[in-house]
């Protein structure tokens, strides 16, 4: 009789440890999947940051290219508004010198005159001299005209080259933004216990008091950083503590990378 309970008790016992496995066995199942849920929802959202980065920086190619298009109708423009300055700047230099011409032939006229009054009648001369006369006052009114063209050219000159110079302005700007945005540093030295880290880049890279520095691992982020002090070839930062993931923290040898800046 006692054979038996023991047997019993024998089975009841093997029952119970492997129900226990059984339960333990699909615990770890679900700790895996649940694991692999979160770990998929984070990749999600930062490839949909990343999808949204590249966008900008196409959209802001675009609007490069345009404004370098600009630029280039601009200096046709100017390349046109120059020509034709130096075009009517050519005619009123030629009407000043035909205007000495024949103010110097009146001159002679009036010498000759004198000279020659006895064979020549008044009304002839007056005749002469109304016609030079006339025509040093058509010239006159075409130099006049001509000055004026020169003064709408040389405003237009003007006009053109600060339009011009605001477009390559603009353009510098812009290349600036797109060159700081592919702007790549390391993380050299991380102190979790104080939340700082040390890269490698500083001045020298173009980072400045108000960066925005993201920290990044094989493709995906790890953290955001607030900059503390700035030296020529590296910089000091705290790690905003918030914006790393659960039991994430900043190591030696990640990548930083500067935020999408202005342009």
């Amino acid at each position: 009789m006692l054979q038996k309970i023991l047997a019993i008790l024998a089975i009841v016992a093997t029952l119970g440890a492997s129900a226990l496995a059984y339960l333990n066995h699909n615990t770890k199942v679900q700790t895996r999947i649940d694991k692999a849920k979160i770990n998929k929802r984070i990749k999600d959202v930062l490839m949909k940051d990343i999808v949204a980065e590249v966008a900008k920086n196409t959209d802001t190619l675009g609007t490069l290219k345009d404004t370098e298009g600009v630029i280039e109708q601009k200096k046709v423009e100017l390349d046109g508004a120059t020509n034709n300055l130096k075009s009517k700047t050519n005619d009123l230099e030629k009407l000043v010198k035909d205007i000495a011409d024949n103010t110097e032939e009146v001159s002679k006229l009036e010498a000759k005159v004198k000279e020659l009054l006895g064979d020549s009648t008044p009304d002839m001369l007056q005749a002469t001299l109304e016609t030079l006369n006339k025509e040093i006052t058509d010239r006159k009114t075409e130099m006049e005209t001509t000055t004026k063209e020169k003064e709408v050219a040389d405003k237009a000159v003007a006009q053109n080259t600060t339009v011009l110079k605001g477009f390559e302005d603009r353009r510098e700007t812009r290349k600036k933004g797109i060159a700081l945005n592919s702007t790549e540093g390391t993380v050299l030295a991380s102190n979790p216990d104080y939340a700082f880290v040390v890269i490698d880049i500083g001045e020298n890279k173009g980072v400045t008091a108000d960066s925005k520095l993201i920290v990044m691992r094989s493709g995906q982020r790890v953290g955001l950083l607030n900059i503390t002090s700035i030296e020529k070839t590296r910089t000091v930062a705290d790690v905003i503590a918030d914006s790393l993931s659960e039991g994430g923290q900043v190591q030696p040898g990640d990548k930083v990378i500067f935020e999408k800046t202005t342009r």
